[in-house]
């Protein structure tokens, strides 16, 4: 369940990462 939270996490910055562009 751990790993969940941590890919959650990286979704999370690929997705601001995103919507900077």
């Amino acid at each position: 369940l751990t790993q969940i939270k941590a890919i959650d996490d990286l979704v999370k910055s690929f997705d601001e990462l995103d919507t900077e562009n």
